[in-house]
């Protein structure tokens, strides 16, 4: 009877402690993602990219290759191409040498940073802490972003791996299978055509027109022109992208948007897009409303009033990236991402 009143006075105390340290306001630890899954390889990148270990002689990262081996020998096997592989390997690239001019073609490169633009690429590795923009023609790349990957006009044989956002004019090329990408994100994929793709999405997949492409987990999306189909893959499992707090604050009003220089015609002369809005615009900003009040944020510059005064409340966090359907705040090391449909 004495040791079964201790048992219960000491367990009393236990739980005494647990609550009062919930009272006081003590937040849990945030726990670190598990081991092979893409929220803990951007987590290697977001670590690589704060330093210059990668641009030494020999500086691999097996635990991110191994999670590219898998997630692309899990697409071959499911869809029955024994010829899926990384286009290209850590062993195979080096990084720039520092003060040299990156030439326009860029082959054999290993660019690491937060938010890369990056001219054409073939056989090389970007991995991004922020956002990819692509402004020529990538083809046999690997690139992973924890943001978006945009693409201005084309791209050929890649593997490509976004943690928020894939956007791209086009994939591949008209009647040729093999001239696709793989495409991989936890939000939206939107492009405009797609011949020979594959293609995963956790937000869905938001596509004009495809040939020759496979669906990852998906049904069939846009007009196809022949050849497309839709696979199951069960070991391909897309968590969405951690939400912040301040999204719940944020009313998203309309997107502020300028026209974009003339883009280059697609593969066989397909004609640039035209935004689902009805205008060929390229956005910039967003208006939205926050306390009740109505704010400007434009991209990396100061949130702002319409009076043009920073806004006590969001000092420090900027618009990094926007589309006509996802706009992507960062302050430091913290993210929010807003879904915009519609605005």
């Amino acid at each position: 009877m004495v040791r079964s009143h201790w048992l219960r006075w000491i367990l009393s105390c236990c739980l005494w402690t647990m609550l009062a340290g919930s009272l006081c306001g003590e937040v849990p630890r945030n726990t670190a993602p598990e081991k092979g899954t893409l929220q803990a390889v951007l987590d290697r990148i977001h670590n690589h990219a704060a330093g210059d270990a990668w641009r030494k002689e020999g500086w691999r990262d097996d635990a991110i290759e191994s999670y590219l081996d898998k997630l692309v020998a899990s697409i071959a096997v499911a869809t029955e191409n024994k010829d899926l592989k990384l286009p290209v390997r850590l062993a195979d690239v080096k990084p720039p040498v520092p003060g040299q001019r990156i030439p326009f073609q860029q082959v054999g490169q290993l660019l690491i940073g937060t938010d890369l633009k990056v001219k054409s690429l073939r056989r090389s590795i970007i991995l991004a802490d922020g956002s990819v923009e692509l402004q020529g023609i990538p083809e046999e790349c690997v690139i992973v972003a924890r943001h978006a990957i945009v693409g201005q006009t084309n791209i050929r044989k890649c593997v490509l791996v976004a943690g928020v956002h894939f956007f791209s004019q086009f994939d591949g090329e008209p009647d040729n299978a093999a001239s696709g990408s793989i495409i991989v994100t936890r939000g939206r994929a939107e492009m405009t055509a797609s011949w020979g793709s594959l293609i995963a999405s956790g937000d869905g997949i938001r596509l004009d027109m495809c040939q020759n492409t496979t669906f990852l987990n998906s049904g069939i999306q846009g007009r196809d022109q022949g050849g497309s189909r839709s696979v199951r893959v069960p070991d391909l499992t897309l968590q969405p992208p951690p939400l912040h707090p301040i999204v719940a604050k944020v009313e998203v009003m309309g997107v502020v948007s300028i026209p974009p220089p003339p883009p280059a015609p697609g593969p066989g002369g397909f004609p640039a897009p035209v935004s689902r809005s009805g205008r060929n615009l390229h956005p910039t900003g967003i208006v939205f409303r926050f306390g009740e009040r109505r704010r400007v944020a434009n991209v990396g510059e100061p949130i702002v009033d319409d009076l043009g005064n920073e806004v006590p409340e969001l000092k420090g966090w900027q618009l990094g990236f926007v589309t006509d359907s996802i706009a992507i705040f960062r302050n430091g090391e913290s993210d929010a991402v807003l879904r915009i449909e519609g605005k």
